[in-house]
């Protein structure tokens, strides 16, 4: 999560709970930059999260919290193939991106991979091969000089077509 730096900050409290399909209580986090990556979230979960400015190291001079997000993770990410014994657990991160982001997944057994990136209109921005992979693949890519929209990540074997969204904002 990103969002618009107050001149004369310090810090930030981040608050954040997961509301469905349980409810967990709230988690702080103190941070010195006008961004934090959330790890460890639950597959399927919906989220709040809010954001406070720390004007003052004392904590007496703090702003409102923001107005709440809402955000949801995808009902899981670990994909299995029928043929194969292939896993892919495949994740896109941050989504939705001002342009920037990461594309990682991790192959459990030998295989050949086409990692593509298309626009909306299916036009290939992107495309790699990787042949005789296993392992852990990870790859920054900047979409930020395309315009905004919903971008698809798409990996494909012999086997199986794994797909997923990408929001460029």
């Amino acid at each position: 999560f990103a969002w618009d730096a107050v001149a004369g900050a310090w810090g930030y409290i981040v608050r954040y709970k997961q509301t469905s399909p349980v409810s967990t209580s709230w988690a702080y986090d103190t941070v010195t930059t006008n961004s934090y990556l959330l790890t460890g979230l639950s597959s399927g979960g919906t989220y709040r999260l809010w954001v406070r400015t720390l004007c003052d190291s004392t904590g007496n001079n703090i702003s409102n919290f923001t107005k709440k997000v809402i955000f949801s993770t995808l009902s899981g990410n670990r994909i299995s193939t029928e043929s194969v014994d292939l896993s892919i657990n495949l994740n896109i991160y941050p989504n939705p991106t001002r342009g920037i982001f990461n594309v990682s997944f991790v192959s459990e057994e030998i295989n050949n991979f086409e990692i593509a990136i298309t626009d909306g209109f299916g036009r290939i921005i992107s495309n790699e091969n990787k042949q005789d992979f296993i392992g852990e693949y990870t790859k920054k890519v900047d979409l930020s000089n395309w315009p905004s929209g919903l971008y698809m990540i798409l990996i494909k074997t012999k086997e199986s077509i794994v797909s997923k969204r990408i929001v460029l904002q």
